[in-house]
């Protein structure tokens, strides 16, 4: 689409997308690399359309990935200031704001995208169970993980650790077993690295993997 027309701002948010998915997952080489093709995407996003909602999310999306976060809290806000009846637009700040330790506002936020669309597609499940896993609510993080129609090994680790927190040790053992199955390499540390999230969320996600029975931490010989 950049090839198409280099003036198109929804490409680069698109582009954004794209690298946020590839580090999230495990898909890219170099997750360094991603992040600056990330920031470099959002910044001519926002460029190219200063008065465009989305462009101003993955702009606050970028500066999450790279640890900025006065700089992202600043973009998401005037994301929903200036597209407040996006559903989209509202559940991706809200995927972003919980990493700032504003588990309410993301909660809040993913309810209101949910009222504005609730025919939604498939990938706001995931929004939810992330959501809602950070906002404490391991039931319904659990209720809309099991929805996710083709779940990767992300998709796995975050039901094992909801059932790891909700004492459901069996089922906690059974969703560990996908993660390992898709991705033999799969450590939550590097989940962390690729997103910045903030102490209490690293902290969650950290000991929730340990209870879930999931490497937490990358051993020595693999630094």
């Amino acid at each position: 689409a950049i090839e198409l027309d280099p003036h198109l701002a929804r490409a680069y948010f698109g582009l954004v997308s794209v690298q946020a998915y590839a580090i999230d997952h495990g898909l890219t080489p170099s997750v360094e690399e991603a992040l600056s093709k990330m920031m470099e995407a959002a910044e001519k996003a926002v460029q190219l359309d200063p008065d465009d909602g989305k462009t101003h999310m993955v702009l606050g999306v970028a500066y999450t990935y790279h640890g900025k976060w006065e700089q992202a809290l600043a973009e998401f806000d005037r994301a929903e200031t200036l597209a407040p009846s996006d559903a989209d637009l509202l559940l991706i700040v809200a995927w972003g704001v919980f990493q700032f330790g504003d588990s309410a506002r993301a909660v809040r936020l993913a309810e209101r995208a949910l009222m504005l669309n609730p025919h939604y597609p498939d990938w706001y499940n995931q929004g939810f169970r992330i959501v809602y896993f950070f906002g404490e609510q391991y039931d319904k993080s659990v209720k809309y993980t099991l929805l996710v129609k083709q779940p990767l090994a992300l998709d796995y680790a975050f039901l094992a650790m909801a059932y790891a927190y909700l004492g459901r040790m069996a089922d906690a053992e059974a969703a560990a077993a996908n993660v390992k199955k898709l991705d033999p390499t799969w450590i939550a540390e590097r989940y962390l690295i690729g997103t910045g999230s903030a102490d209490k969320q690293a902290e969650l996600f950290v000991d929730g993997a340990r209870k879930a029975g999931l490497p937490d931490c990358i051993p020595a010989d693999k630094l």
